[in-house]
């Protein structure tokens, strides 16, 4: 408490806690926050991510090629492709 010992309310431990824990949850979403807007979290390079005028032009761009590689990576798994003998 900021008035310290002069305070008219009582205290206790578990309320200090839940106080800190609180402070703590909050600075991590803001820092979460932070680094999504910076693109930190999305995995795709910065200047691709988060809401910027490139990534919304890009965006169907991007869903596409992320699909295809899916798709190519499930066909040589399906296949075996990669786990033959070389000819």
């Amino acid at each position: 408490c900021a008035h310290g010992d002069q305070c008219k309310f009582q205290h206790s431990v578990a309320f200090a806690r839940l106080k800190i824990q609180r402070q703590e949850a909050a600075a991590k979403k803001k820092s979460e926050k932070q680094d999504k807007k910076q693109g930190q979290t999305s995995g795709e390079p910065g200047f691709l991510a988060g809401n910027t005028l490139l990534h919304k032009l890009l965006s169907k761009d991007i869903v596409k090629e992320k699909s295809r590689l899916l798709q190519a990576f499930r066909f040589f798994v399906n296949n075996q492709f990669l786990t033959g003998s070389p000819d």
